[in-house]
């Protein structure tokens, strides 16, 4: 090839690379709007006075439409997302049941609309790994959520009022001068934090380029960590980063003893327990913490009451916790209004019942087994791993399984699709030109 053929080449090279680089960029902003990020600021409110659970505004609702739309059509322009979609149903079916529950929630609008959201959460996830195939779409949640990271850690500097629990704050001042970055509430930054934390350990070049930059990405973490003041992303942080490699220990010792070896494992692991059980109060309280988790074990019996009145299909999609469940857990408790039940599973059993708990958990294990194969993958994957050890932990002291416009959920949705769609195709170069990086060339191609 002569060099005047070359120059064009090259030119057209850098055009596709940084088309690729602002198509990644868009999709990236799509996916935090789309997961909560910056929904203070575009609702508008006066953060001084009380908002309701449903304050919105046309500005905020029309740009979660246009995030969605983005995220949508990047899915559907592949050609590739009703296969997808029909492979991932398990994840989806959640959304299906909310949307049927309208019919029996107390605010029927106004539970269609959320789940409606819901909805469009999770088949967001699906059309990213639509858009971005291979194991691109895992790079890319990885990459999202260390961007929500930095970019918080930006917004504390350049915009501390929305960025930093205030006091005179009308919902939960008590949090004052803790970060909350470009979310509602501090343990949104916190838990997202402990992902990043533990992906800038393991995520590897391909997802977060050079080590030094990601030396970078675990030290605003840990920033965002200690500021965010949560100790659900502190106790998650230290999950994520001890599972990979016990996981790993697991399994070879597993290869090489049998089921001799792994009862010996199970009973180090009860010892562990039962240390721990000691352990855990002093725990919670060098983090701050008490032993009812800051009021959650008080009020999950009352909970759980009221989940055994309506048990198949719950009360319906949020409003029916929110009007029919949350004033009787505040009268039998004593307690002050609580926004949700402070627990993934939980959450889903009171809007969805049985039925909507038995799905979210066939997603989850669905989810999970993905996660394992590609772990013990010639080529071993751990985001799927990170993401569904953050999600079946951070739940059992959050709800985050059927939020709409929530960052976890559709991270989730995203890692649970772009895993199985990795695990249906050999590993092989997953860049291509728009991505940034140079196509093999063909076959009979001079260099």
């Amino acid at each position: 090839m002569t060099p005047a053929a070359v120059a064009p080449n090259l030119a057209t090279l850098n055009l596709l690379k940084l088309a690729g680089a602002a198509r990644r960029a868009g999709l990236i902003a799509a996916c935090l709007v789309a997961g909560g990020a910056l929904s203070l600021q575009l609702s508008g409110l006066d953060l001084r006075a009380p908002a309701g659970a449903d304050s919105a505004s046309i500005r905020s609702e029309a740009t979660l439409a246009l995030a969605y739309g983005v995220l949508l059509t990047a899915g559907a322009a592949s050609g590739r997302l009703l296969g997808v979609v029909r492979r991932n149903v398990l994840v989806i079916a959640p959304a299906a049941l909310a949307i049927l529950s309208a019919a029996w929630a107390p605010e029927p609008a106004t539970a269609l609309r959320r789940a409606l959201a819901f909805a469009a959460t999770l088949m967001s996830g699906a059309a990213l790994a639509a858009a971005l195939p291979n194991r691109r779409a895992l790079a890319f949640v990885a990459q999202a959520a260390v961007a929500g990271v930095l970019l918080s850690v930006l917004y504390v500097v350049l915009q501390p009022q929305y960025g930093v629990h205030q006091a005179t704050d009308g919902v939960q001042s008590v949090h004052a001068v803790d970060w909350r970055g470009l979310f509602v509430h501090r343990t949104a930054l916190g838990q997202l934090s402990a992902l990043a934390l533990a992906l800038a350990a393991y995520g590897g070049r391909s997802a977060l380029g050079p080590p030094l930059f990601r030396i970078g990405v675990g030290a605003a973490a840990l920033l965002c960590l200690y500021k965010a003041r949560s100790a659900g992303g502190v106790v998650d942080a230290a999950l994520l980063l001890t599972a990979p490699p016990l996981l790993q220990a697991t399994w070879w010792i597993w290869r090489r003893g049998g089921w001799l070896a792994l009862a010996v494992l199970a009973c180090a692991g009860l010892l562990v327990a039962g240390a721990a059980w000691t352990v855990a109060p002093l725990v919670l309280q060098a983090l701050g913490r008490d032993a009812t988790l800051t009021g959650r074990a008080a009020f999950w019996p009352a909970m759980l009451q009221a989940a055994a009145a309506k048990p198949w299909f719950g009360y319906g999609y949020s409003t029916g916790y929110r009007e029919a469940v949350a004033g009787l857990v505040a009268a039998q408790t004593g307690g002050d209004y609580v926004p949700n039940a402070q627990n993934g599973y939980l959450d889903a059993l009171l809007n969805l019942g049985v039925v909507g708990l038995v799905l979210v958990a066939a997603g989850l294990a669905l989810a999970a087994w993905r996660a394992v194969r590609l772990a013990r993958a010639d080529l071993p994957e751990r985001t799927p791993l990170l993401v569904v050890l953050l999600i079946a932990a951070m739940n059992t002291i959050e709800a985050a399984l059927v939020s709409p416009n929530d960052i976890f959920v559709l991270l989730y949705a995203t890692t649970t699709a772009a895993a199985g769609e990795a695990l249906r195709r050999p590993p092989r170069s997953d860049r291509s030109p728009a991505d940034g990086a140079p196509a093999p060339p063909a076959a009979g191609t001079s260099r």
